[in-house]
């Protein structure tokens, strides 16, 4: 299906939907304000600034909550490409869930420790419990890299202050406890 799809875009017969980007420094507010009318056709894309700097060789473990998920297991396995020396995955259940289970061989093959720990970093005891298992177990810590969150899609009006709490807690409240610790 993909071949034939590109062959005709190719030819010519069928077009890729249009792309609008912005400049997430200069104007992220006007992609939002477009996605908000809902009359865009085609993707609105958000360009960031690459990172000039990376995490330093040799540098210590790098904690990464929501580190068993599609996102944390691809920031991990980049922190890894960074020459990182070790790696401390946390997230709610403790596990790998089976849609990442080939990233996770990825970041195996990579040569660098990684431990996973359960960890609710909305809970202030999980969060407390985790820091000081790893300052037993671990390098000094080089780094948090706050991976975690929920996903719960929906229409402005059709949330509500459940829906709101269940996304603001792994995000914005686990920012605090996590600096708190």
């Amino acid at each position: 299906l993909l071949s034939t799809l590109a062959r005709r875009v190719t030819l010519g017969v069928t077009a890729p939907l249009p792309l609008v980007s912005f400049s997430f420094a200069r104007s992220v507010h006007l992609a939002f304000r477009l996605l908000q009318r809902g009359s865009n056709i085609g993707k609105v894309v958000v360009l960031v600034k690459a990172a000039e700097t990376s995490p330093q060789q040799g540098s210590g473990t790098s904690l990464l909550t929501g580190g068993t998920g599609a996102l944390g297991l691809i920031t991990a396995r980049w922190l890894a490409q960074q020459c990182t020396p070790a790696l401390l995955l946390a997230s709610r259940s403790g596990a790998v869930a089976s849609s990442s289970w080939c990233e996770w061989e990825a970041l195996q093959q990579s040569g660098v420790p990684v431990k996973v720990r359960r960890c609710n970093t909305a809970e202030p005891l999980d969060v407390l419990q985790l820091m000081g298992i790893r300052f037993h177990e671990s390098p000094r810590l080089s780094g948090i890299w706050h991976t975690a969150g929920v996903l719960s899609d929906g229409t402005l009006t059709g949330q509500s202050a459940a829906t709101l709490v269940y996304v603001y807690g792994p995000k914005a409240h686990s920012s605090v406890l996590l600096q708190r610790a």
